[in-house]
């Protein structure tokens, strides 16, 4: 099979959950890292110091990436125990937002559900998607099956409309979904 690589780039340790974001607003995705607590992220695809290095969160907090706002660039939240912390800048300090959405042994999921330029939370919970769209306590907005209890649920803009939309992953297979529904997978990867 060939390797269909473009760039391969060392930067993190061994641990790190990798992360992928616009963190300046350049409307361009680069990476970083979540270091139990600490954020490292880079403005570019290559390897060097971070631009920005920050911590926010603890050890064994899920990292989660969003604009939560609207305003142009993706910025850290927490997921811990059920509650959600999200923050609008990328810097260390207290969060912005502070919710309840979900329970400790949910996968937390990020998407602009609607397609307003904001970023908001959803939880999938045993093949069950709950997805909120606003980033507030409450009840979910859209609640479907889709997946397996073990799938390892995924989240994109499929079809470049600019609302994310569900997928899994299942034995290195990807099943998406172009609309927020039950049904079968739009495309098989």
């Amino acid at each position: 099979m060939p390797d269909e690589t473009n760039n391969v780039v060392l930067f993190g340790e061994s641990g790190d959950i990798p992360l992928v974001g616009d963190w300046n607003g350049d409307g361009t995705d680069t990476i970083g890292v979540y270091r139990r607590g600490r954020w490292l992220l880079r403005n570019d695809n290559s390897a060097g110091e971070a631009d920005f290095d920050f911590w926010y969160g603890d050890v064994g907090d899920t990292p989660l990436v969003g604009d939560w706002t609207g305003k142009g660039f993706d910025s850290p939240g927490i997921y811990r125990d059920g509650q959600w912390h999200l923050r609008n800048s990328n810097s260390q300090g207290n969060s912005d937002f502070d919710f309840f959405y979900g329970d400790p042994r949910d996968t937390p999921l990020v998407g602009d559900w609607t397609g307003n330029g904001v970023d908001t939370p959803a939880i999938y919970r045993l093949g069950q998607w709950h997805l909120r769209y606003t980033n507030t306590q409450g009840n979910s907005n859209v609640d479907w099956a889709y997946g397996d209890p073990y799938d390892t649920p995924i989240v994109g803009d499929w079809t470049g409309d600019g609302v994310m939309t569900a997928g899994i992953v299942r034995s290195g297979k990807w099943y998406l979904r172009y609309t927020n529904t039950t049904g079968i997978a739009d495309e098989v990867l």
